[in-house]
């Protein structure tokens, strides 16, 4: 599943902001369903400028705008995840249970969102959520189908109005969306044992086989008891078993809910679904090199993403670089804690978004996954569907993003620690602790791993986390390490124009030299050294520390280098040198106004992505 099917409306077609509905007066527990909404179906700039409406009109970006806080003791707190196992037929569900506002669900491209806008009499912008997005695989951890419901979070329960299923058919997708109005009431306010209650209302159904929407009727009758399971029972759950029709159509589910766990266990048409703790096995992605050979064939388009600011430009906030993943962009957002996946192509678009939990704090994407850590003193791991793979809890908060060690995600944190967590599983392999806070990228070599603390000491770890020799090397601002017989770290600090070689099987000094230059980045290639800032590039032997070359045509932003060239995003274009600091090609960008901390190059193999904070280029080959 690595590309869901678009859905029959995209999100983002709205009517325009003066139609929304105001919101409604309190109503008994059901009533018959208002008439649908009209509106003409515009551009996604619409609802752009209802985001910077919304934005301005907030101190919290992300939140909701409601006054009213809708608690209850059976619903989990945001992002709370739940791994299920079924035996017929054999299958796992990854469930993430979320709290989004509207404008997240938008920008998370959630199916049926338009639809549901059309005929809801809510104040959507004023709504409470509750989002429950569930990808089943079979027993190898293939992908096989999606859930994706939206429950509203009103005075008397969380009622459903969104059921998105994507499932695959004769080897392609189908989509069943089905939009509940008033929306179903799943689950009082208050629940208790031996409680009966009844709903009803219309519901639109939409399917893509047929390309149609039917609208039909629908009643639910509701009965609860004690949960079957004692061990679930004695944890105070509650089975609830709903009989539904939607009109000549009728199933029975029945759903385990549990205090401040949401639904611990379920049985519907696709089968009985209990909590696990074991997981299918991951097959690790294999990180893709970049084709240097090909570089100078790249041509470069600006993403046409309709995701778009005011001023009709790419509106996306990394809190760490892009990654990019099987084509398609990956990238945890700093205004909205939102992991997303854009699609790269003709029509670029947000395919999916997830939430995490907490703030994002970074983000990397290798081994075929996405890893995010957040403010809840997490990681969380997802692949090219958005299916959580495994979380794991650290000691502290992390602002540097993950780094890939053999088959281990290094994760460094602020009060020191230096974490190997198994990619398949997440579990900690090992920990070292530095003693003081890490705020600067670990370097991986196929056999060692370098870091630095904020107290300037600089250590050589193996691949059992033992460490090897530290030296004091001050407060880091940059570092690389050259190949060959013997390897030279070379080091940086903070505030100095001084660079310092280092031995990598001993850390013994072995030579510094005064470059007058204080690096923003620093590059590995065979024959040279290579520093960059925003006002020159020099080349810089490897030996003596001594420089070879420098290059300032340009101001740049951002840079890569490796198989003996440099790509620097410039000023005004993207220009390659070679090895020797000539300039082999230039390529004219997009990009406008003064270069920020928020440019950013990024490669991988056939592709080239640049960001400035507002635009993103492609480049290919």
């Amino acid at each position: 599943m690595q590309q869901y099917p678009p859905a029959p409306v995209h999100p983002q077609h709205y009517p325009p902001a003066q139609h929304y509905p105001p919101a409604p007066q309190p109503y008994a527990q059901e009533t018959q369903p208002p008439e649908k909404v009209q509106g003409n179906v515009l551009p996604g700039i619409v609802v752009a400028i209802l985001v910077f409406a919304l934005i301005s009109a907030t101190t919290t970006i992300g939140q909701s705008v409601s006054s009213v806080s809708f608690n209850s003791p059976w619903l989990p707190a945001d992002s709370h995840r739940t791994h299920f196992a079924s035996s017929a037929p054999m299958g796992f569900a990854f469930s993430e249970w979320s709290r989004p506002d509207f404008i997240s669900l938008d920008r998370s491209n959630m199916m049926g969102l338009a639809l549901w806008y059309r005929v809801t009499s809510l104040h959507v912008l004023d709504t409470q959520y509750g989002r429950l997005r569930t990808i089943y695989t079979g027993s190898d951890g293939t992908a096989t189908s999606l859930t994706d419901s939206l429950w509203t979070l009103d005075f008397d329960g969380a009622r459903t109005a969104i059921e998105v299923d994507v499932h695959e058919v004769d080897e392609d997708f189908q989509v069943d969306l089905l939009i509940l109005e008033p929306g179903r009431l799943d689950l009082p306010k208050n629940l208790t044992a031996g409680q009966q209650w009844d709903s009803s209302g219309s519901a639109t159904i939409w399917n893509s086989a047929s390309q149609e929407a039917t609208d039909e009727s629908y009643s639910a009758a509701y009965s609860t008891a004690e949960a079957a399971d004692a061990n679930l029972a004695g944890r105070g759950c509650l089975d609830v078993t709903m009989e539904q029709t939607i009109g000549e159509q009728s199933s029975t589910t029945v759903r385990t809910w549990c205090p401040k766990v949401g639904i611990a266990a379920y049985s519907s048409p696709t089968g009985t679904w209990k909590p696990t703790d074991l997981f299918p096995v991951i097959d690790l992605g294999a990180d893709e090199p970049f084709n240097w050979s090909e570089v100078e064939s790249l041509t470069f388009n600006p993403l046409a993403i309709k995701e778009l600011d005011f001023f009709g430009r790419v509106l996306v906030t990394p809190v760490s670089p892009m990654g990019v993943l099987n084509g398609a962009i990956s990238y945890g957002d700093r205004q909205f804690p939102d992991l997303y996946r854009i699609t790269l192509g003709d029509d670029s678009h947000m395919n999916w978004g997830v939430r995490p939990g907490g703030t994002l704090t970074a983000t990397a994407t290798f081994a075929g996954m996405t890893l995010v850590a957040t403010t809840n003193r997490n990681v969380i791991a997802y692949d090219e569907d958005g299916r959580w793979l495994w979380e794991t809890s650290l000691s502290d908060l992390t602002m540097v993003p993950p780094v890939r060690f053999q088959d281990w995600a290094i994760i460094v944190t602020l009060d020191g620690s230096v974490m190997a967590l198994d990619l398949r599983t997440g579990a900690t392999t090992w920990s070292t602790s530095l003693g003081e806070g890490i705020r600067s990228f670990p370097v991986a070599t196929p056999d060692y791993l370098l870091v630095a603390n904020q107290a300037g000491a600089l250590a050589c770890l193996d691949s059992k986390g033992a460490i090897l020799w530290v030296v004091d090397a001050g407060v880091p601002q940059a570092m690389t390490v050259s190949g060959g017989e013997d390897p030279v770290v070379v080091y940086a600090a903070g505030g100095s124009v001084v660079l310092r070689g280092y031995s990598l099987s001993d850390g013994s000094l072995l030579w510094r030299s005064r470059v007058y230059q204080a690096p923003h980045d620093l590059y590995s290639l065979d024959s040279a050294l290579v520093l960059r800032n925003e006002s020159i590039v020099l080349g810089i032997d490897w030996a003596t520390g001594d420089v070879l070359w420098n290059w300032s045509e340009q101001r740049t932003g951002a840079g890569f280098a490796g198989s003996e060239r440099v790509l620097l995003l410039g000023d005004t274009d993207m220009i390659l040198l070679d090895a020797n600091g000539k300039q082999v090609r230039t390529w004219p960008h997009s990009f406008q106004g003064s270069i920020t901390p928020s440019w950013s190059l990024i490669t991988v193999g056939t592709t080239v992505i640049a960001f400035d904070g507002f635009t993103i280029e492609i480049g290919v080959m």
